[in-house]
């Protein structure tokens, strides 16, 4: 049996993310275009998003890609099948080396962060009185 992932585990996940995007996150109208290289980090905190979704649903995340991780995050009603399409459109995307402005990114970010308050309200609160 998998052992079950900690509470602690997801907010480190939301943390990383949020340490590294804060500025891109408060800023809505960056648009810039990003290096491939930018991309795939941006794919990688997608990841982790969905990774910290799981975790707070009570699932251990698998090692998988983006893509993968968001069907089980289908499978089990935690996204919407636009939001898949959006993120399985994404690593496509960024996997065949287009090039994508930032602000399509944020927004699926931004739709996960979304998500992930409202699996769990007291996340920004846990996120603000512990150093992950």
């Amino acid at each position: 049996m998998p052992m079950l992932a900690s509470y602690n585990e997801a907010l480190s996940r939301i943390s990383k993310v949020l340490r590294n995007l804060y500025p891109l996150l408060r800023d809505k109208t960056c648009s810039s275009y990003l290096s491939s290289i930018d991309a795939v980090r941006f794919l990688e905190y997608i990841k982790l998003l969905l990774e910290s979704l799981l975790i707070l649903k009570g699932f251990r995340p698998p090692s998988l890609d983006v893509t993968n991780i968001a069907a089980i995050a289908l499978d089990l009603g935690i996204i919407s099948s636009k939001e898949f399409s959006v993120i399985t459109d994404l690593n496509v995307k960024i996997r065949l080396g287009w090039r994508l402005k930032s602000n399509e990114l944020i927004d699926v970010i931004s739709t996960l962060l979304r998500r992930i308050e409202e699996v769990d309200p007291y996340v920004r609160r846990d996120l603000r009185l512990f150093i992950y």
